[in-house]
């Protein structure tokens, strides 16, 4: 196993109270920290995959479910998602997260949980800021279920990606304020932050500033540990290449330093396009490139003091249709590279040989609706992505002409963008045409593929 930067007693001292910026003062890591690890390496997954006897409830043809594959895989921290339908209240009684976690307990993997919801009623309406039900909806999750009280619970992520206003910060406090009431050992933050530019981009969308860390020291009062969010590594640059995942990290880590002084972050999100399907960053990456970038963040962490650990995004899909960010798929039967890398960082050894930096041998191109009508020119391994904004596409319509040129990896409805996603990989060589008709027009894109 690789030499770990930070000890368990370097860890509990931070944690059982000393101080970092002003009056801000630290918290126990729950009742077991003399049993925790000296570094965290984990992933974020929904809590609807793990569940027993639900409809998404994950297990691979060996009969393992994810928190079995992550045990094999040695990560020691699953973060906790829940995405659902429901107001303010967990869909999991208590019975079901004491059975989920007690599991993952005895497989040596501690709780991050983040209460979720997708429903508009957490929100103030017409706005961003939270509303009462965000409270009502954390409220039920760590105290009415009480996981705020599970041994295998280490913290609770309040609000994932919140935008930094003064309305959300006072809220989030008083969430602190009756959390830490019931609770005052048990560690809180909040994933990720986000603080509007003004600005749009062409779709009409908001552009925001992401994990500025000069903007994250606005929840000083809100954290007992900074959860960042790093993102990036698959945005190629312009004529080709890629971030320095090492050396992007860190920066990042050094500019969060200059700011925060010596209070502990986790890396609690980091990824990069697998390259079967579109992210919800529009990027597209590969198994390679994915592979390298988690080495690189995970070297990064390793040898940077005072930080905690790192945790991808994602383990598994949420939804049902495909996710770019995964590193486990077809219901746990296959693992992407990534997840390889994480195994030997997490155990000093991986089952499969890795040879990293891993060669990319292929590029991948991204296009959207103005580039109707182009002619592009790949070569064989190279993948495209499509990113359409359509109301209304049949993909029963959809044509690929040309036989055995490209093969469509994936091609989905994104409902949280409201898009249309797909991949294709060039097989062989040839020239093909990408027919998609769409809202009374059509979109076509002219492929010729050199060997």
């Amino acid at each position: 196993m690789r030499i770990q930067f930070f000890s368990i007693v370097f860890f509990c001292l931070i944690l059982v109270g000393v101080g970092w910026w002003g009056t801000h003062r630290l918290v126990p890591i729950a009742t077991a920290c003399h049993l925790l690890p000296t570094h965290l390496y984990g992933a974020s997954v929904d809590m609807a995959n793990l569940v027993p006897g639900t409809a998404e409830y994950t297990v691979n043809r060996n009969g393992e479910d994810l928190i079995d594959i992550a045990h094999r895989l040695g990560l020691n921290v699953f973060r906790l998602t829940v995405r659902d339908n429901a107001l303010n209240e967990s869909p999991y009684s208590q019975k079901q997260w004491d059975s989920v976690l007690s599991k993952m307990r005895r497989n040596g993997i501690w709780a991050i949980i983040l209460p979720e919801s997708r429903s508009p009623s957490q929100y103030v309406e017409g706005s961003e800021n939270l509303s009462q039900n965000h409270s009502a909806l954390v409220e039920d999750f760590v105290v009415n279920k009480k996981l705020g009280q599970n041994p295998d619970v280490i913290a609770v992520d309040i609000k994932n990606e919140v935008l930094l206003t003064d309305h959300n910060l006072k809220q989030l406090e008083k969430e602190r304020e009756l959390l830490k009431s019931v609770y005052p050992s048990l560690l809180l933050t909040a994933g990720g932050w986000k603080t509007d530019t003004g600005k749009k981009d062409s779709r009409g969308r908001k552009i925001y500033n992401w994990n500025f860390p000069k903007d994250g020291v606005m929840l000083s009062n809100v954290v007992d540990f900074y959860a960042v969010h790093l993102y990036g590594f698959d945005k190629s640059y312009v004529g080709g290449g890629y971030p320095d995942p090492f050396a992007t990290t860190a920066t990042y880590v050094g500019t969060m330093r200059d700011v925060i002084g010596n209070a502990p972050v986790l890396i609690e999100e980091f990824g990069a396009g697998n390259g079967d399907a579109v992210t919800d960053a529009d990027t597209l990456g590969s198994k390679e490139l994915a592979a390298n970038v988690y080495a690189g963040v995970l070297q990064a962490a390793t040898t940077n003091r005072g930080i905690l650990g790192a945790l991808a995004w994602i383990f598994y899909r949420r939804e049902a249709y495909p996710d770019g960010w995964t590193i486990v798929n077809d219901n746990g039967n296959y693992l992407y590279p990534a997840a390889y890398v994480m195994q030997k960082f997490a155990t000093g050894q991986s089952q499969i040989q890795l040879d990293l930096p891993m060669r990319i041998t292929s590029q991948d191109f991204l296009f959207t609706n103005i580039d109707s009508r182009k002619v592009i020119k790949i070569k064989v391994g190279d993948r495209i992505g499509l990113v359409l904004a359509a109301q209304s596409l049949q993909t029963k319509d959809m044509r690929v002409s040309g036989s055995n040129i490209l093969d469509q990896v994936s091609f989905f409805r994104d409902l949280f963008d409201n898009d249309f996603k797909g991949v294709f990989v060039a097989k062989n060589a040839g020239q093909s045409t990408i027919t998609v008709p769409h809202d009374g027009k059509t979109f076509v894109l002219h492929v010729i593929v050199s060997p």
